[in-house]
């Protein structure tokens, strides 16, 4: 690799894993929806590299969820069960985690009603008429409308006697920008979610050890060759193999379906299996 960075992310996980060795305990691997040194490890791994690698945004498949603005929401939790982290910082995350929660079900559930007052200040800081009652997280996924937009709309339905509303609090900055974030662009994270949730399901299904990718009948010999390079340890990380096409996948997909039936030893894994 170059760069200080790349060194730096792959030293970090060598450390962590060398102590993880010691102690008999299971490697500590992040994965490409985690973390972008998950990402360059997965790369470095799966891929390899034939000049120096960099560490781009572009070559992860799921960046809209690997942000800087959450990047300890997302990794603290991780180090916690290695022991990284202490444990008034992680109660303390743990903590920031409950209040955007909490304040993202309010939003859910609480509605206000489209008053004179409040129609007007609704649509005066965003696009389209505000006419039927809607929750206060449909009114912020409205275009031009922030949090601190929806405080002040959210005061001026209190002041027009909306009893129905709950009693508003102060809501920490940090909070508040989660929660923005989540609720704006709530469709796209969805959607990134669903893939990794697809994505996770290749994951899990494991290769055996020893599989023999010469003998697999129907993959062409080029994902043949690559791997029996690389041996990739799931289906997963095998579909990130350069040089490994989708049918490979599929050919390789029924080989494991047909072995996991058969129950065969992992060490005794070769092509002839499927012809059984």
């Amino acid at each position: 690799t170059s760069g200080y960075e790349e060194a730096a992310g792959q030293g970090l996980i060598a450390g962590v894993n060398a102590a993880l060795w010691l102690q008999g305990r299971d490697p500590f691997i992040l994965g490409r929806d985690e973390a972008y040194i998950g990402v360059l490890v997965d790369d470095l791994v799966t891929r390899g590299a034939t000049e120096p690698y960099r560490m781009f945004t572009s070559r992860a498949e799921y960046r809209l969820l690997l942000r800087q603005d959450n990047a300890d929401l997302r990794l603290t939790p991780r180090a916690a069960e290695i022991g990284l982290v202490g444990r008034i910082h992680g109660d303390r995350l743990k903590g920031l985690l409950g209040e955007i929660d909490g304040e993202t079900q309010r939003l859910h559930s609480t509605r206000i009603s489209p008053s004179k007052r409040v129609r007007e200040k609704v649509e005066s800081v965003s696009r389209g008429e505000f006419k039927k009652p809607s929750s206060l997280s449909e009114v912020l996924e409205r275009s031009g409308i922030n949090y601190a937009h929806l405080q002040e709309i959210e005061l001026e339905a209190r002041r027009n006697g909306d009893e129905a509303l709950p009693t508003q609090t102060l809501v920490h900055p940090r909070v508040a920008e989660q929660v923005e974030i989540s609720v704006k662009y709530r469709g796209y994270l969805d959607r990134q979610i669903r893939q990794i949730h697809e994505q996770k399901r290749l994951e899990s299904q494991a290769i055996p050890i020893n599989l023999d990718y010469l003998t697999l009948e129907g993959m062409r010999n080029e994902a043949r060759q690559k791997l029996s390079l690389v041996r990739p340890l799931t289906l997963g990380q095998a579909s990130r193999v350069e040089g490994v096409s989708p049918a490979d996948i599929a050919v390789l997909m029924a080989f494991v379906k047909r072995f996991e039936r058969n129950g065969a030893h992992p060490s005794q894994a070769s092509g002839n299996d499927l012809k059984q």
